[in-house]
């Protein structure tokens, strides 16, 4: 609806197409919006129409800087989550010494130098910025709630602020980018009625996913314009991150001001469930609470099914939706395989029909490693888990923990890093590996574990000079390692230069041509990944 309604102003209106503003919660949705628009546009755009509210925010600051309205002395930068997440760290282990230790609460201990608990520290941050309050705020709030972990989070956001404010004075928090943004239009009342005069018609995406920040830019840049906002406050999943759907009920007062100025218009109607789905989907919405003034949910009118569905059996044309409460989470990952197996089998559904979503990316991991010991493909969107967690990505992060501190090589490592997509070693190599580096052990009248020996072959390349073809993952794996460590030791030395020396020695060579052997195979006959 709101592509069409965006192409349909260029065309019938005359509507340039770069003073069309639309904006989306996440990059995909943007990056779906904007593919969708250029496409019925048949045509290429200078400007990018479709952006999430964070890059639209950040594209307003940057135009700020370049028009001298907002004096930076270095171009803006967006601060990523690993940077904010390495400074939250180095401040927690900084804490963490004698003498320097924040108040936290004894039953905190073993969680601070957890990611979890800095992710928890970071969630905190974020709502701090979102909501425009300071550190003093969150200690008086604390104090008022009984809560004296908030007390040491307050301190700690205080260090945050002057560590950044003095490392980084032109990095903004992805959180707080959008109230930096709103702060330049209130210093500078020039630069906001130009930007409502460049904007002629402005369409929003799921704006229930948007905290009050986004609330407070839309109604600043809305003034006097055409906007159309879709909204769907009973399917809001970024909670977590500030999103506020009952706050939805209020863009009448924030986008029209006068009464009759904004029109409400309903859709009853779902294209994507069927009548047991959607029977099953109001239901359950309808007992979820809802803030003080917040909207009800949707009733869900589902469209006839089309003639290829009904033909499928009256169960796939009607919907159907069952609940099972299983006794454990081994008897959950049973339970899927069977009723994914059953539904190919039974159901003559392929496996690219069924989809399987899991809470979050902990179980995502576990279940993709289950199905696909079952033999089942499975595929996961590259969004939906962390990069650091790719299959190719995670050996290369711990060769680099190996490579800047050899104490980060325990055995348990150095099997992963053997039969990682890097080691390329198999069980059975492994196993071999092991009964010869302990056999030439035993010859030379030593004592010591097949563990401690393969940490020691790793790090030192001549220790295996003396096996055959079984060792040659861990020869080959032991020149990357030496290399990497003797480019760090450079002076210059960065994170490319590692990565670079660390491949020379045919490893990067080795593994694209094992990576591209497994790609050439069945579904079934790969390992570790299988499309659907």
């Amino acid at each position: 609806m709101l592509v069409e309604t965006a192409v349909r102003r260029v065309q019938r209106d005359g509507v340039d197409p770069e003073r069309i503003l639309i904006l989306a919660p996440g990059r995909h949705a943007a990056s779906a919006l904007r593919d969708t628009f250029t496409g019925r546009l048949d045509r290429s755009l200078s400007t990018t129409p479709a952006r999430t509210w964070a890059s639209y925010a950040f594209d307003l600051i940057r135009r700020a800087k370049a028009e001298g309205v907002l004096p930076l002395q270095r171009p803006p930068k967006l601060l990523s989550g690993p940077e904010q997440d390495l400074i939250i760290k180095e401040l927690l282990e900084g804490h963490a010494r004698p003498g320097f230790e924040l108040p936290w609460p004894q039953d905190l201990s073993a969680a601070l130098p957890t990611r979890g608990f800095r992710q928890e520290i970071r969630q905190l941050f974020d709502r701090i910025i979102e909501s425009g309050r300071t550190a003093d705020d969150l200690t008086s709030l604390a104090y008022e709630c009984g809560r004296p972990d908030w007390i040491a989070a307050a301190d700690l956001y205080s260090e945050y602020r002057d560590v950044l404010d003095l490392r980084m004075p032109e990095a903004f928090d992805p959180a707080g980018i959008i109230t930096a943004a709103r702060q330049i239009f209130q210093d500078s009342p020039g630069f906001l009625a130009a930007e409502r005069e460049r904007l002629q018609l402005i369409l929003v995406d799921d704006v229930q996913e948007a905290n009050p920040a986004v609330f407070e830019l839309l109604a600043d840049i809305a003034e006097g314009k055409d906007v159309l906002v879709a909204s769907s406050p009973d399917t809001v999943v970024q909670g977590f991150r500030g999103a506020r759907p009952d706050l939805v009920a209020e863009l009448p007062r924030l986008l029209g001001g006068l009464e009759g100025a904004v029109r409400e218009l309903p859709l009853w109607h779902t294209h994507r469930h069927l009548p047991g789905v959607a029977k099953a989907w109001t239901g359950v919405a309808a007992r979820i609470s809802q803030r003080a003034g917040g909207q009800l949910a949707r009733r869900l009118d589902p469209l006839p099914a089309s003639a290829e569905v009904a033909r499928s059996g009256a169960n796939r044309a009607a919907g159907r939706v069952e609940a099972h409460v299983l006794p454990s989470t081994v008897h959950e990952l049973r339970y899927v395989a069977q009723r994914i197996l059953e539904a190919q089998l039974r159901g003559n559904y392929e496996f690219g029909d069924i989809a399987v979503i899991v809470r979050n990316g902990g179980q995502l991991a576990q279940l993709q490693r289950y199905l696909s010991g079952q033999g089942i493909p499975v595929r996961v969107p590259v969004a939906d888990s962390a990069v650091r967690d790719e299959v190719a990505v995670r050996p290369l992060l711990e060769v680099y923990g190996v490579v800047l501190d050899a104490a980060n090589l325990t055995p348990e490592s150095a099997v992963s890093l053997l039969t990682s997509r890097i080691g390329g070693a198999t069980a059975i190599e492994l196993r071999r590996l092991r009964q010869s580096l302990r056999r030439e052990e035993l010859l030379g009248g030593g004592g010591r574990s097949s563990d401690a020996l393969l940490v020691e072959a790793l790090l030192e390349p001549g220790a295996l000079g003396s096996l055959g073809i079984e060792g040659s993952s861990a020869r080959r794996l032991a020149r990357m390692i030496a290399a990497g460590r003797s480019a760090a030791a450079e002076p210059g030395a960065n994170a490319e230069t590692v990565l670079w020396r660390c491949g020379k020695p045919r490893g990067w060579l080795h593994a694209g041509r094992k990576w591209r052997s497994t790609a050439a195979l069945p579904a079934p006959a790969r390992t570790g990944t299988s499309t659907p």
